[in-house]
């Protein structure tokens, strides 16, 4: 599509990420990388930071740990809320292009994980979701990428409430 996305490559791991067999454990990380391509490469406040393999100018994939928001997360014997990591990322881009080529790309990614998952089963203004027992994939357009998560369906859930009380 363009040099800041990988498209296929978004695909190809949002395929191993609905069928992994994810425990939402730092015991994830082992298998979750070797399925992708990834590697640890660090610890940090948050959580962990892995180095994926999209041909993206953003590699880091940010795995946050339970921050103790969702207690339910630590009652189920889990640590992993949810990782994050750019499927586009237009950082390089003229500023006055930025929301077009995000919109853009967004829509090109969207198409192209229909067409690996099916139909999301929720979509709104900010981003579109699949939920899997396991896992809930989820695209995201951002003000300078486009954002692909896999997150806990605890954590998820969670999340969701928090978004109900706000209105």
């Amino acid at each position: 599509m363009s040099q800041f996305a990988d498209v296929e490559g978004a695909a190809r791991v949002a395929r191993v990420g609905a069928g992994f067999e994810w425990t939402w454990t730092r015991g994830d990380f082992a298998g979750f990388c070797a399925a992708t391509g990834f590697r640890e490469e660090r610890g940090s406040v948050l959580g962990v930071v892995l180095r994926s393999d999209l041909d993206v100018g953003r590699r880091e994939v940010y795995v946050f740990t339970d921050r103790g928001d969702a207690t339910d997360i630590a009652r189920a014997g889990q640590e992993i809320e949810d990782i994050v990591m750019c499927a586009a990322d237009l950082a390089e881009v003229a500023a006055g292009d930025m929301k077009a080529e995000v919109a853009r790309h967004y829509s090109v990614l969207c198409d192209r994980l229909v067409a690996e998952l099916g139909l999301p089963t929720r979509s709104g203004a900010r981003e579109v979701l699949w939920d899997r027992p396991r896992v809930v994939i989820s695209l995201a357009p951002l003000d300078n990428s486009v954002a692909l998560s896999f997150t806990n369906p605890i954590y998820q859930e969670w999340d969701d409430a928090q978004a109900m009380a706000e209105y």
